[in-house]
């Protein structure tokens, strides 16, 4: 009797260090990182990479003008309780260096235009680089490489994560070249509002023929529509564009002048859910899609890749 109740005892200890040694801290899974991000691009991206293993802030609203964009009161607090804090560089978000200042923390600040292939303007930086997919994919892989440093054990999730998310940036990729080259005449010939379009018209292939203002934060004169109509008239323009936020009356004459279309595009950020261009990838589909459907008077459109998010 005592051999079985002793055999019994052993048995009972072997199941609970079993069991123990399940519920290791090695295995517990490590509390989502908070993180910041300055832009509804960035944020969006962020949370494609991060999923469920990350608590992102976007700080920046959706269909506002980035460049001149004005942030919240709480800004500083927000950055000083995150451990990461994504931007998107250049003049997109000069406005979030106060914040981390005014923060005091100890916050990994990570430029993802530093990822890009980055367009210079007159030593510039051109910081709309996201519009390009293929810089898409590059930050992309700069953001999950950041997370799993800042949560190591959820490096699996984030690999995962990747993976699905760099195949729906080049599913979006090859649905916008596809439509892109369907309408026949040679290259599409678009005015830009600033120098938004500089990376689209690299990656797909259409003409800038005249630009209103040089930069985001500029306001265009009488004399930049003056000169913006004369270049656009002498290279045959199809359809002038320009930023949501930034939806002036100067770009309306210019298009007025010239009798084509004038479509205001998603380039400095996502739209609200009114639009469906509410993700990175949904804003940059739609903004060729009013490119291509307005320099073809609407005869081509690029609608089908709109909503789907390259799934």
């Amino acid at each position: 009797m005592n051999r079985l109740w002793t055999r019994a005892c052993v048995l009972v200890v072997i199941a609970m260090v079993v069991a123990l040694s399940g519920c290791g801290a090695g295995d517990d899974p490590a509390p989502a990182p908070s993180v910041v991000a300055t832009t509804s691009q960035m944020a969006d991206l962020v949370s494609e990479v991060g999923g469920t293993a990350v608590k992102v802030t976007g700080l920046a609203r959706p269909l506002v003008n980035t460049h001149t964009w004005t942030p919240p009161s709480d800004a500083a607090s927000s950055v000083g309780k995150a451990k990461l804090v994504f931007r998107s560089g250049g003049d997109m978000d000069p406005w979030i260096e106060p914040a981390i200042t005014e923060a005091k923390a100890e916050s990994k600040v990570v430029d993802l235009s530093e990822s890009a292939k980055i367009i210079r303007n007159e030593g510039k930086i051109n910081s709309h680089w996201y519009t390009d997919l293929r810089n898409v994919k590059l930050a992309a892989t700069k953001v999950a490489s950041e997370l799993t440093k800042a949560n190591p054990r959820a490096k699996a999730t984030y690999d995962a994560n990747l993976a699905t998310y760099l195949g729906k940036v080049q599913n979006m990729d090859d649905s916008l070249q596809y439509c892109i080259d369907l309408p026949k005449g040679g290259k599409l010939r678009v005015v830009s509002g600033h120098d938004d379009l500089d990376y689209l018209a690299r990656r797909y292939g259409f003409r800038l023929v005249a630009q209103l203002t040089e930069r985001g934060a500029d306001t265009a004169t009488d004399a930049d529509v003056s000169r913006t109509t004369s270049e656009a008239r002498s290279g045959k323009a199809q359809v002038v564009t320009v930023p949501w936020a930034e939806n002036d009356p100067q770009a309306a004459a210019v298009a007025f002048k010239l009798d084509i279309a004038k479509n205001a595009i998603l380039t400095d950020a996502t739209s609200d859910k009114n639009l469906a261009a509410e993700t990175l990838l949904r804003s940059v589909a739609y903004s060729v899609n009013v490119i291509v459907s307005g320099a073809t008077k609407g005869n081509v459109t690029c609608s089908a890749a709109i909503g789907t998010d390259g799934e």
